[in-house]
């Protein structure tokens, strides 16, 4: 008879291929739900003057799988291979999907329902999902503070096995450096005075936000080769992004909304993250920022009603196109080193930017390190 174990919390966990270690994979942080299936494409066959009819499989299979995660420093979109670093997207000014690319996901599980610590690799279960493509990416950022991830992936085909059976896999990196949440953002629109019914009238919003939500559905187009079984995709640029917010309504705008027509101006949206510091409040610990640039309305609706207690709101509703030049920004903020040194971002570089101060000594070099929101203020006003 089976043993009764079963799979649950803690038994099992995601992960995705290295970047940078071909025989590696990293675990996905802070992950919250995982769902995986798979369609099967079947086709009607008739036959003059035979009673028979074929249902043969005419199609692969098209495996799919989503999770759902809380944001911490962006390590989990660097593994998805999107440009996330003060060099690629700040420097370099790469929108978000820029250079994606197919991946392998293992969710890995202990059959026996153990907890996922000190698990001998060999007794792993597996589900590999190979040639795996993002295919929609949202975020929203809860009322506490927090964000959370919603992600969505298409693969070639699911292979289910003893992970030490994984062809071209040997090392699991359980050791993940942070994985705490971020809980606090800046928040500015546009330059942090300027609103958005600016020329056109209405109401500000100004400092009122509430809720703010961005989605992505990422079209591809297969480029398919006769007689392969798998196949390479491209995303078909540009992508369709949305974005919907939730303000408080601020003081009246004189203007006509007729002058929409001529003073269509794209809005920004930009969000600094970081981790409150209990034992010091004023500490700000930076993880990550996000840039929504030109964004353009597409509806507002205001409402109030007699509820108490309830406020005169504004429901907004925006389009954005993500190209490979321009779009929405992700970057990872650069932590300085205490020993006089300067981390680069790729975990292995030491940059050695040591700037001499006065009276002998050295000091970081602030300036090349950059504050998150002055470096992503500086990226708004470039592209």
């Amino acid at each position: 008879m089976v043993n009764n174990s079963i799979l649950r919390y803690n038994s099992a966990r995601l992960f995705g291929q290295s970047r940078t270690a071909g025989e590696t994979i990293n675990p996905i942080t802070l992950v919250t739900d995982f769902q995986f299936g798979f369609n099967i494409n079947r086709e009607t066959i008739k036959s003059v003057g035979y009673s028979e009819i074929l249902r043969p499989v005419v199609a692969n299979q098209r495996p799919y799988f989503s999770f759902s995660y809380y944001l911490s420093d962006v390590d989990n979109e660097k593994l998805f291979r999107m440009p996330v670093t003060a060099d690629e997207a700040i420097h370099e000014k790469m929108p978000m999907f820029t250079g994606l690319e197919t991946m392998d996901f293992f969710f890995l599980s202990s059959e026996s329902g153990q907890d996922f610590i000190d698990i001998n690799k060999d007794e792993l279960s597996a589900c590999v999902f190979t040639g795996a493509f993002l295919t929609s990416y949202s975020m929203e950022i809860l009322t506490s503070g927090v964000i959370k991830i919603n992600v969505s992936w298409e693969a070639d085909n699911v292979k289910f096995q003893k992970f030490k059976n994984v062809s071209g896999y040997e090392f699991i990196d359980y050791d993940v450096e942070d994985l705490n949440m971020t809980t606090q953002s800046d928040f500015e629109l546009n330059d942090g005075v300027e609103d958005i019914n600016l020329d056109v009238g209405g109401f500000g919003v100004q400092g009122g936000l509430q809720s703010f939500n961005f989605s992505a559905d990422i079209p591809t187009k297969t480029l398919y080769d006769f007689g392969q079984y798998s196949h390479k995709k491209d995303i078909k640029f540009p992508v369709e992004g949305r974005i919907s917010a939730k303000a408080f309504v601020r003081s009246q705008m004189e203007g006509r909304l007729d002058n929409i027509l001529c003073s269509d101006k794209g809005v920004d949206f930009l969000f600094s993250n970081y981790r409150q510091d209990c034992e010091n409040p004023q500490y700000r610990n930076y993880k990550s920022g996000f840039l929504f640039k030109n964004a353009q309305i597409l509806s507002q609706k205001y409402s109030l009603n007699t509820n108490r207690g309830n406020y005169f709101v504004a429901d907004l509703e925006f389009i954005i196109y993500i190209t490979k030049e321009k779009g929405v920004y992700i970057s990872k903020h650069i932590t300085p080193k205490t020993d006089g040194t300067f981390q680069g971002e790729d975990g292995n570089e030491i940059l050695n930017l040591i700037l001499e101060v006065e009276g002998g000594g050295g000091g970081i070099l602030s300036e090349v390190a950059g504050d998150m929101i002055n470096s992503l203020r500086d990226l708004r006003n470039k592209v």
